[in-house]
């Protein structure tokens, strides 16, 4: 019996929009972990309180105010709570309001992730990535919360687009916007957006095909841009009369200048306690059990972020940050080795692509590991970057083991340590 021929026209369209079809489907599983019962997830109750003051007037908007009379605002630039303010007003003050922009945010950056692969290693690498962005368990509680990250992570991964885009068609003006969006990421969640930073460079700089000299100028223009636009905020903060101006939290001397460098910048790199925020820690710790308390423990090291012991970073994050590093580590060799050998323009961006993953996991990675004061959402400063290399990496030698030996027994090698992980962090609880 012959098919129908609206059952034909239907197969026909999705064959031919097969990958537009299956990032829609990753899209809206991550828009379905990051919504679902959004309500119930607890609030943040530091910045729901200033979202709550930042609607009395435009004073209090524009410093972010901790408290209805606006003498004092709190320790970051106020960006993220801006859109935070939009929502509420859209549909009231509730706790799924307040947590919306980030749930969004989070989503967003599955397709974005997606066609940034897609350009660099292929649809296959872009589909891995994407996939393993929409689950990974630390992305998906970050954008479940209240706090800047998850649009941070969106921001940064949209000047890394640009900065594809900008490189595969020699648009030195894409790479000026990607310094200004840098910048605009930077104001979010200050030096925590600057993981991506030296990697984005690196992207540039091995993308393009543009001679040395035109590189560096480019470069020194679009550095220019993202200083002025990173300190824009703070700049306009600081030109009023001081009397105006709310006495931000955590600055010494009532700068915004200070709270900015200082407490949110060298004193969480030495891991220098924050009275504030330590007092409700220690609040928390009292309401919870012995072993909420025991989880709140957590020391500087090498393992820190792959094992369940201290803070428990291994379930979260690990879960996919070793399966990167093997899988990333191939990935970055096999797309060198393609440009060394065949010497074709096409395989410039794959190499140059894999080599700034590497970077920005390299300085996630030492810089997480090493600092003071660090808190689990901190870490979406480079999980895209663990599900671009996780991605890139399966999607390379998946490839090639369909053709070769050696590669199916390396894929083969790396899923079993994978497993063998998973196992063991799904096995063993913290103590």
């Amino acid at each position: 019996m012959p098919e129908p021929p609206g059952l034909i026209r239907v197969r026909g369209w999705l064959d031919r929009h097969r990958w537009t079809c299956a990032i829609v489907a990753v899209t809206l599983l991550a828009g379905g972990l990051r919504l679902h019962a959004l309500g119930r997830v607890p609030s943040n109750p530091f910045y729901d309180a200033a979202v709550r003051s930042m609607l009395h007037s435009w004073h209090n908007f524009f410093f972010g105010a901790f408290e209805p009379s606006g003498r004092v605002s709190i320790d970051k630039p106020p960006i993220d709570l801006w859109a935070q303010v939009i929502s509420v007003k859209l549909f009231g003050f509730t706790s799924v309001a307040l947590k919306l922009p980030q749930a969004i945010a989070g989503t967003l950056t599955v397709p974005l992730l997606y066609d940034l692969a897609r350009r660099a290693f292929g649809r296959y690498a872009g589909l891995t990535s994407a996939i393993a962005y929409a689950v990974l368990p630390l992305a998906v509680v970050t954008a479940r919360s209240d706090t800047m990250d998850s649009l941070m992570a969106a921001i940064v991964v949209l000047a890394a687009w640009l900065i594809v885009i900008a490189a595969q068609h020699e648009r030195p003006r894409l790479l000026f916007l990607a310094a200004a969006v840098m910048g605009v990421a930077f104001n979010v969640k200050l030096f925590e957006a600057l993981v991506a930073l030296p990697a984005i460079v690196v992207l540039y700089y091995l993308a393009t095909r543009a001679a040395i000299p035109h590189r560096a100028r480019r470069l020194a223009i679009a550095a220019a841009i993202f200083v002025v636009t990173a300190l824009s905020w703070v700049t306009l903060a600081s030109l009023g009369p001081s009397n105006s101006a709310p006495f931000p939290i955590g600055s010494t001397d009532g700068t915004v200048f200070n709270v900015v460098f200082v407490y949110d910048g060298i004193d969480r790199l030495k891991g220098k306690p924050q009275p504030l925020k330590a007092n409700r820690r220690r609040a928390r710790g009292r309401r919870g059990n012995s072993v909420s308390r025991r989880l709140e423990v957590d020391h500087p090291g090498l393992t820190r972020l792959f094992v369940n012991s201290g803070a428990g970073y291994g379930r979260p994050l690990g879960s996919e940050l070793l399966p990167a590093l093997l899988f990333g580590g191939v990935a970055v060799i096999l797309a060198i080795i393609e440009t060394l050998r065949w010497h074709v323009r096409r395989y410039r961006l794959s190499s140059a692509a894999a080599i700034a993953i590497a970077v920005w996991l390299l300085t996630g990675f030492v810089l997480f590991s090493s600092s003071g004061a660090l808190h689990a959402r901190y870490l979406e400063a480079f999980t895209p970057a663990i599900a671009l290399a996780l991605g890139a990496g399966v999607a390379s030698l998946a490839l090639r083991a369909a053709r070769r030996t050696a590669p199916l027994l390396g894929l083969l090698a790396m899923l079993a340590v994978s497993t063998l992980y998973e196992y063991d962090l799904t096995s063993n609880t913290p103590h």
